[in-house]
């Protein structure tokens, strides 16, 4: 049986700030893979790659926020939540936030919640974490649609200057989690079954910059 990757890029999802607490102030960063899977009591689950600095903190606090990014996000936005790392870079600071339960939230989401961790399961690549709503609301002031997945790759992703392409030089890039190839073998030169070492998708679902 063979396992085609595009069709992941099929699946309807949205795109999200995650944010967390951290010893220094506050973590954060572009998270895609969300879904409510119960009502009673209200639970979501959230997927984390497993390297990220902002899982580390969840697993650390048992608490997060999540904002709902509108479809007009400006694209600076989404370069500086999905391309750096809350390791070295306040990335709150860069833009308008507010804090809800003691968590940030991005000022000019559609909406937030808060949610405390209940359940996990650690795999390869990713942590899935099953977590109870315990704040939801709207914010004022933002009439738009939430921005999804699918429109992001469209009219958001290629605004963004990849801040690993310097000097001219190409690099190749995961579409999927952002993860930048940058061994010794040329991109071109490695086998059909490579797959990124942090989501697993193949060398199809990787472009050049």
């Amino acid at each position: 049986m063979t396992i085609n990757s595009d069709v992941l890029m099929h699946l309807t999802q949205g795109v999200y700030l995650l944010g967390a607490k951290s010893q220094t102030g506050f973590a954060g960063c572009a998270v895609d893979a969300v879904m409510t899977v119960a009502t009673q009591p209200l639970l979501i689950g959230l997927s984390c790659m497993n390297t990220g600095f902002t899982k580390e903190q969840i697993e650390q606090t048992q608490k997060f926020s999540l904002s709902v990014l509108p479809a007009n996000v400006p694209p600076s936005v989404c370069e500086t939540f999905g391309y750096h790392s809350s390791r070295d870079t306040d990335k709150w600071k860069t833009v308008d936030m507010c804090e809800k339960e003691g968590l940030p939230v991005y000022k000019k989401a559609i909406s937030y919640l808060i949610a405390e961790v209940k359940d996990k399961k650690v795999f390869d690549s990713h942590t899935l974490f099953l977590a109870e709503v315990v704040a939801a609301d709207v914010l004022d002031g933002v009439d738009e649609k939430p921005l999804s997945y699918a429109d992001y790759r469209t009219f958001i992703r290629p605004k963004i200057q990849s801040p690993t392409q310097t000097n001219g030089t190409s690099k190749w890039v995961c579409t999927v989690c952002g993860y930048t190839y940058d061994g010794d073998v040329p991109f071109e030169n490695l086998p059909d079954d490579w797959v990124c070492p942090l989501c697993g998708v193949g060398k199809n679902l990787f472009e050049k910059i």
